[in-house]
């Protein structure tokens, strides 16, 4: 069962933590900043640590003849695979350009379905009843390193939350979202394309670069493999 916390009750329990429940200096506003900015602090932390499938989110993007940048979705973050459609029910995978292979690449010439797996960004909260999911007491990372901003404010001394937080991230290091069905192994990621059955003397390759809030998409064909 995740532990949610909505805004409200974080924003209480860093009073609470900062010893600050009665400073008038502190707007509610102030601490959501706060709080906001720990967030994505530990949403980096989390992202790093555990599998990028636990965040994942899907999208399909319409790849039209002629047509190279496709405007990437609002909240992406991280790329975590690119599939094309070239037969019904089977997506290949589409790899990164390399540098040196833009000059060779062109706009696609055939209009195509991609599917798009990526990581979000961290969602900022904003009203009280939003909430912050803390899977398995992360929040408590949250908290202190909102802390540790709270009390430079005040000019106070910000150790015990600083040791506290470096203690979580140890622990977010060696448990976080592993599954614990799978012993921990080092992969070879170096899988050596693999040319599909359906194709005879023009294998079309396709290449993806990411530029700015947009994915280029190209095409190659190399004749006579």
């Amino acid at each position: 069962m995740a532990l949610t916390q909505t805004l409200l009750q974080l924003r209480t329990r860093l009073r609470e933590l900062t010893d600050t429940e009665n400073d008038t200096h502190l707007s509610d506003a102030e601490l959501t900043r706060y709080i906001n900015s720990a967030i994505t602090y530990v949403y980096d932390k989390l992202v790093i640590s555990s599998p990028s499938d636990y965040f994942l989110k899907e999208t399909t993007i319409s790849v039209i003849a002629g047509t190279d940048s496709y405007v990437l979705p609002t909240d992406f973050y991280k790329l975590r695979g690119l599939y094309a459609q070239e037969q019904p029910g089977y997506f290949r995978p589409v790899e990164p350009c390399q540098e040196e292979e833009r000059m060779l690449l062109s706009a696609p010439t055939e209009a195509i379905t991609m599917k798009m797996e990526y990581i979000p960004c961290a969602t900022p909260l904003a009203l009280d009843a939003d909430t912050f999911d803390g899977i398995n007491g992360w929040e408590e990372l949250v908290l202190q390193t909102a802390a540790i901003d709270v009390k430079n404010k005040r000019e106070e001394d910000s150790v015990q939350h600083f040791r506290k937080r470096q203690d979580l991230e140890k622990r977010i290091s060696r448990m976080a979202f592993r599954d614990a069905g799978v012993p921990e192994r080092v992969v070879d990621r170096s899988v050596k394309r693999r040319r599909d059955a359906w194709y005879f003397g023009t294998l079309l390759t396709r290449k993806y670069r990411l530029q700015a809030g947009n994915i280029r998409i190209y095409e190659q064909r190399i004749f006579g493999r």
